[in-house]
């Protein structure tokens, strides 16, 4: 990873990301796999259920948060299950918790301002709220990461 902070400290961390082949494919199926949990429970829960689309939005959420974070932990980067497990629960739930209220406030602005469908909407905001996570995880989670 690029030493330092700033811009160039964030490009390097993605080049080293996608540096790994093995990484890149696991990460992609890990994204695939969270988001169809994530979409499939907010339709559930949803259209079938009545929820109220940012409950259901919220709900889809955390579900996933528990899926992703044993999956980054664990498959992801290969963290052995018992290294720092609180620590990287608080870390992961914090920064998980800044993408949900970020993730619900762009939800909603779509759906009320921009009187964007739900699911559309959802999408949308899932891939605006997404686009820093690779870096972020990488960062934290990889081995010997702070540890």
């Amino acid at each position: 990873m690029t030493k330092g902070g700033g811009i160039g400290a964030v490009l390097g961390s993605v080049r080293d990301a996608f540096s790994d082949a093995r990484f890149v494919r696991r990460y992609v199926l890990m994204g695939v796999m969270s988001t169809v949990l994530n979409f499939g429970a907010f339709w559930i829960l949803y259209t079938l259920l009545s929820f109220w689309y940012l409950l259901a939005a919220a709900f889809a959420f955390l579900i996933r948060f528990v899926f992703k974070f044993h999956s980054v932990r664990t498959w992801l980067f290969e963290t052995e299950i018992q290294r720092q497990v609180p620590r990287d629960l608080m870390v992961f739930t914090l920064l998980e918790g800044n993408y949900l209220l970020a993730y619900l406030v762009l939800l909603a602005a779509f759906v009320e301002l921009l009187h964007m469908p739900p699911f559309l909407a959802l999408v949308l905001a899932s891939l605006i709220t997404s686009a820093t996570a690779l870096v972020v995880t990488r960062t934290l989670f990889r081995p010997g990461a702070g540890h």
